[in-house]
């Protein structure tokens, strides 16, 4: 019963090293990953001498390791930033282009029925 109340105690922390993972990936370039990847090798270590399962190290091992392989992986941080950066700055223009259409529209559709009312 321990086992598993390390496990998820280790699992609950690992889910926090890895939500700001986004975040540091836009701010690498201020060394933040160099201090982000200290933390998932400290959690590594932890994750390593903890009791729990051989299983659930194996499980949690393996998610680590794909984690800091996407973090230091050039090519991937490189293609990242910029598809991240399209995709926000089309995502963004494309609203603020839909919602002027329907304030647009919003306001012929009054103006009309004013009109129609007078």
């Amino acid at each position: 019963m321990e086992e598993l109340r390390n496990y998820l105690k280790l699992y609950s922390k690992w889910k926090d090293i890895k939500k700001d993972s986004y975040s540091i990936e836009l701010l690498k370039k201020n060394g933040k990953l160099k201090e982000h990847l200290k933390d998932v090798e400290e959690y590594e270590k932890e994750v390593m001498n903890g009791e729990i399962y051989e299983s659930e190290k194996k499980i949690l091992l393996s998610l680590i390791e794909n984690y800091k392989k996407s973090l230091t992986d050039k090519s991937f941080v490189e293609n990242l930033d910029a598809l991240e950066i399209l995709f926000f700055l089309s995502s963004f223009s494309a609203v603020g282009v839909i919602s002027l259409a329907l304030q647009k529209y919003f306001e012929k559709v009054n103006r009309n029925e004013l009109i129609k009312a007078v």
